[in-house]
């Protein structure tokens, strides 16, 4: 297991700031495509993130991606892009706004689909269920 000392959220948006997390101490890097993405930039984030995981070298960080959360109209697409092109090159997609079970296994569910169509011996990728509210904070005790 990788260690995760430091976790560094960077904007899906700004590419320079891709290269230059990928350059830090930071053990973890989280590539951001929600709260840090003005509404606007959304679908451009979401081919930035996927252009910088297969072309920056990454060396032995670990590299998660933010979706949108499951209630928005950018959620399903961030999830099926980013796990069909670039899977491979992530270590998880942090689901935020969880607020019960079946966001998680929604995901879960869509995600074990894409995989099944990928070459064989690729890593699986996680999911990080992110809880903010009092609403899954309750439901997941």
């Amino acid at each position: 297991m990788k260690p995760r000392r430091s976790n560094l959220s960077v904007p899906g948006h700004l590419q320079k700031m891709h290269a230059k997390a990928k350059d830090s101490n930071a053990d973890v890097i989280m590539l951001d495509l929600e709260d840090s993405v003005p509404l606007e930039a959304k679908e451009a984030a979401r081919a930035q993130v996927i252009d910088s995981l297969l072309g920056l070298d990454w060396g032995q960080k670990t590299v998660t991606v933010r979706i949108n959360a499951l209630d928005t109209p950018f959620a399903y697409r961030d999830l099926l892009e980013v796990a069909e092109t670039a899977g491979h090159r992530i270590d998880a997609l942090v689901l935020p706004k969880v607020n019960n079970a079946g966001d998680v296994f929604f995901a879960d569910r869509m995600l074990n689909g894409i995989e099944m169509g990928r070459t064989e011996g690729s890593p699986a990728v996680g999911l990080e269920a992110s809880i903010e509210t009092a609403e899954g904070l309750l439901r997941a005790a």
